[in-house]
């Protein structure tokens, strides 16, 4: 039997881009898994999380050590649609 977590109205669509030239791996804080994404170089990555969360943002060394590089809140990655951006720029 497979328990699917209840729905939380909380969360929020958040974006995220890779600005450099390297990997970056990226790690969500308050999530049911414990899942990494691998992202390239000037690639978007889109995902929901609550907006209490901390997206932890990591890039490989030559040695396989995770270097990390970024903590950002998941509050300030959030997707504006137009809706919002009317509303902050009121």
């Amino acid at each position: 039997m497979y328990i699917m977590d209840p729905p939380d109205d909380r969360k929020i669509l958040c974006n995220y881009f890779n600005p450099t030239t390297e990997l970056q791996i990226l790690q969500l804080s308050n999530s049911p898994t414990n899942n990494e994404e691998v992202i390239c170089p000037n690639e978007r990555c889109f995902f929901e999380a609550n907006p209490d969360s901390v997206l932890k943002v990591y890039r490989q060394t030559f040695t396989g050590r995770k270097d990390l590089v970024d903590c950002l809140r998941c509050q300030y990655l959030k997707v504006l649609n137009s809706i919002d951006s009317a509303k902050t720029a009121l």
